[in-house]
C-alpha cells in the first residue's frame, strides 16, 4: 500500500476484533503484538503488510459512541502526554465531523419528508374527484417509500367489508389478490 492511501472500509459486528472490543468497552487499547493478542480481526491482512501493532480509541460525543479511531503499524505505539493530547484532539475533531454529518443527514431526510408531504397536500387538493385524489396519493406514497405496489382499501360499515378501492403498481399482481376482505381477515383486515 502507498502511504496515505485510503484502505477499504469494512464493517465488523459489534464486539468483534479490536475495533469491536473498543466499541463495546468504550476504552482505548494498545496492542504491541497483534498476533499474540487475538483481538485483531484480520491478522493475515496485517501480516502481509508488516504490521504488528495496534492502537484503538473510542470516538465519543457525550456518552454516545460515534466510532473508533485505529492506528496499525510495524512498531508498538507508545504515546507521551503531547501525543495523547493530539490524539484526543483528532478524536474530538472526528466526533464533531461525524456528529455534523449525522445532523446534516437528519436535516436532509426531514426536508425530504416535508417535500413529500407538500407534494401529497398538493395532490390531495388538486382535484375534487375522489378516485383521482386516491390514485395520486397512492402513487406519491409508493414513490416516497420506494414500494413497487400500494393499494387503498375502503371500509363499508354496513357489510363490515374492506374493498380495494385502487391499486398502484403491477396490475398483474393486483389481479392475483383478493378485492374484498372482512374485518380481521389478512393483514389489511387486521389493520
Amino acid at each position: 500500500d502507498v502511504p496515505g492511501e485510503a484502505i477499504t472500509v469494512t464493517e465488523l459486528p459489534f464486539g468483534e476484533g479490536a475495533v469491536g472490543w473498543v466499541a463495546a468497552n468504550r476504552r482505548s487499547v494498545s496492542i504491541s503484538e497483534i498476533f499474540d493478542d487475538g483481538r485483531f480481526a484480520n491478522p493475515e491482512w496485517a501480516r502481509a503488510r508488516g504490521f504488528t501493532s495496534l492502537f484503538a480509541a473510542p470516538i465519543m460525543h457525550q456518552a454516545s459512541l460515534l466510532g473508533v479511531l485505529m492506528l496499525v503499524g510495524p512498531r508498538p505505539y507508545e504515546f507521551g502526554s503531547d501525543e495523547l493530547d493530539l490524539l484526543q484532539s483528532f478524536s474530538e475533531q472526528a466526533a464533531a465531523a461525524m456528529r455534523n454529518a449525522r445532523l446534516y443527514e437528519d436535516a436532509r431526510a426531514y426536508a425530504e419528508r416535508l417535500r413529500a408531504l407538500e407534494e401529497v397536500n398538493r395532490l390531495v387538493s388538486s382535484s375534487l374527484n375522489t378516485q383521482e385524489v386516491l390514485e395520486n396519493l397512492a402513487r406519491a406514497i409508493a414513490q416516497f417509500f420506494d414500494a413497487p405496489y400500494a393499494s387503498v382499501w375502503a371500509y363499508e360499515p354496513v357489510t363490515r367489508q374492506l374493498r380495494r378501492a385502487l391499486t398502484f403498481g403491477d396490475a398483474e399482481l393486483a389481479r392475483e389478490l383478493r378485492d374484498e376482505l372482512t374485518l380481521g381477515e389478512g393483514a389489511v383486515g387486521w389493520a
